[in-house]
């Protein structure tokens, strides 16, 4: 009797042991899946809009025109901002966290500043400055970690202003303008975050400087005549958001 009870022991105990290894070689293995990082390679076109201050200098350099109220060296610094709206086109290439690109921008630029001749003690001479557009072609360097990018640009900016002048008092009055483009450069920073594989939100900051150009304001005068400035856009400053489509 004790026989048959051990060995009913012993074989219930070996089918338990079989099930459970049985049970241990069905299970299923599980492998972390991979991590899936963004990727920032490719070209993409898109749009931004924001705010832009301008800082000029209008610096009068001759002058033989009746209605004319500046002497050679007279002039003005002026400051003013307004709005700027544009798109942007260009292609990111990837190597590890590194991501470095070529970008054009191009722009309309709301900056505008109407102010008086005070020189003489009246409000003679009545001068406005305006620009219209802006562009820009930079190279790009940025540091991605996974939906997010910092980067830093530079490159070669363009943009055209008009000034113009009106002499409303007696006994000589006129009225010119001229219109020019000045070139320069452009440098600034940004950060951006891949919302989709696809669609790409941002925010920029850039600082242009550009060149000086002569202007000449005699208009209703004689040709004979000048009423000659330098004007030189000092710097331009811009924050904007953006907004991309990258394509693959």
């Amino acid at each position: 009797m004790k026989s048959i009870v051990l060995g009913t022991t012993m074989f219930t105990g070996l089918l338990v042991a079989g099930a459970a290894q049985a049970a241990d070689l069905q299970r299923p293995v599980y492998k972390a899946a991979p991590i899936a990082y963004y990727n920032w390679g490719g070209c993409y076109i898109g749009g931004q809009a924001g705010w832009a201050r301008a800082h000029s200098d209008l610096i009068n350099t001759k002058d033989t025109t009746l209605f004319g109220d500046l002497s050679p060296g007279q002039g003005f610094r002026i400051s003013d901002s307004g709005g700027i709206a544009g798109g942007q086109i260009g292609c990111n290439f990837q190597s590890g966290q590194f991501v470095f690109g070529i970008e054009g921008q191009g722009s309309w630029l709301g900056v505008k500043t109407s102010f008086l001749n005070t020189f003489f003690g009246t409000t003679d001479d009545n001068f406005e400055i305006k620009s219209s557009w802006l562009a820009s072609v930079a190279g790009r360097l940025g540091w991605a970690n996974n939906n997010w990018l910092f980067y830093a640009k530079g490159g070669f900016a363009a943009s055209s202003w008009r000034v113009s002048v009106t002499d409303v008092l007696g006994p000589n009055q006129g009225s010119g303008s001229d219109r020019h483009t000045h070139t320069g450069f452009v440098v600034g920073t940004g950060i951006e975050y891949g919302l989709t594989p696809n669609w790409i939100f941002g925010v920029e900051y850039d600082y242009y400087s550009f060149s000086k150009e002569s202007y000449q304001l005699n208009g209703t005068e004689l040709a004979t005549r000048s009423y000659a400035f330098d004007f030189k856009p000092q710097n331009v400053h811009a924050v904007v958001g953006r907004i991309s489509y990258k394509f693959y």
